[in-house]
């Protein structure tokens, strides 16, 4: 009854709902609106919008790790762009929050002709590194916070997802092996696809570094947005303010946009170190749409121009639409 529950797409949506609007409730519960208002009239946008640069240099980077995952393809670091903010953009629109790699995949796969299994592969080890960068991040940030009883058990919940995760990685790559994957065409490429990328050591190291470099680079982002509403955190309190949002509004379900989730989040962390319920909920709200609006914005272009046909045939309709306007150019000359 309870799996049924959880695989239940309208029960699923009814848990979105309900967590958004009980955690947005608690995140405004008491909220003096008039402090908001005056938060954002005291911005000064010239540290949002910096703020907003390096994030969108920070993803760049992040497609950068990925194509360095893709052991003997030549994938464009454009189209690796596109398709990691197309399905981060549509993950944010969607109540169920599992659709950003189905999405990946069936761009690479469908649109750029790449093959299932590296695709596959180098999508989990990329949520491996992820995990894996932003716990070591966690616990070393704990290291250095007054209140790390508070946060302990969160950072020792993220690190058994993380050996879990790695835990899997080594298992499916052991697995290219066995017979099973041998007779089903789909499990044996992942698996050795997989299996090819875990021995690659030196390349995992590095994009391991970049995955660190990715996660303080976003921490960065958050603490100098917070300078443009003097809120006097440190870059670690809004780093790992941000990672513990983001492990949060990715974990629960949640409405488009984790609304409500996301501000909780912060506006509960920022609370431990002593800022204001109004100040923090107008920084939630700041960095929710540096955060988000981006990737949404480029998934909404990427599928109304180019949608999920295959590259190929796009440039071929392309084509015929082009002569068939030449064409009708002639016609109106004659």
């Amino acid at each position: 009854m309870g799996r049924r529950l959880l695989w239940n797409v309208p029960a699923r949506i009814a848990m979105a709902v309900a967590f958004s609007l009980g955690l947005g409730w608690l995140a405004i519960r008491g909220l003096d609106w008039g402090e908001v208002a005056d938060a954002f009239r005291g911005v000064n946008v010239w540290y949002p919008v910096l703020a907003l640069v390096l994030f969108n240099a920070a993803t760049v980077l992040r497609a950068y790790r990925w194509q360095v995952l893709f052991l003997g393809e030549r994938v464009s670091l454009w189209h690796l762009f596109l398709v990691q903010n197309t399905g981060i953009g549509m993950n944010n629109l969607s109540p169920i929050r599992v659709v950003s790699e189905p999405m990946q995949f069936v761009m690479l796969t469908l649109r750029y002709r790449l093959r299932g299994g590296t695709s596959a592969a180098t999508l989990g080890m990329e949520r491996v590194l992820d995990m894996v960068a932003s716990t070591a991040l966690l616990a070393t940030g704990l290291l250095f916070i007054p209140a790390r009883g508070t946060f302990l058990p969160y950072v020792l919940a993220a690190f058994v997802i993380a050996a879990i995760a790695v835990a899997l990685v080594v298992l499916f790559s052991r697995a290219s092996r066995w017979a099973l994957f041998s007779r089903v065409q789909a499990l044996g490429s992942f698996a050795r696809a997989l299996a090819r990328l875990s021995q690659a050591r030196g390349l995992l190291g590095y994009s391991l570094f970049l995955s660190i470099i990715y996660w303080v680079a976003v921490g960065m982002c958050t603490w100098i947005a917070s300078l443009g509403m003097d809120l006097g955190i440190s870059p670690l309190v809004a780093t790992l303010s941000i990672l513990g949002t983001l492990y949060l509004t990715t974990s629960l379900p949640s409405l488009p946009m984790a609304a409500g989730t996301f501000e909780f989040a912060i506006v509960y962390v920022l609370g431990l170190f002593g800022v204001e319920q109004a100040a923090a909920f107008s920084y939630a709200v700041l960095i929710h749409a540096l955060l988000y609006i981006p990737p949404t914005t480029i998934a909404i272009a990427v599928i109304s121009i180019m949608g999920l046909r295959p590259r190929k045939e796009l440039e071929e309709s392309r084509a015929t639409t082009d002569d068939a306007s030449e064409a009708r150019r002639r016609e109106d000359r004659k």
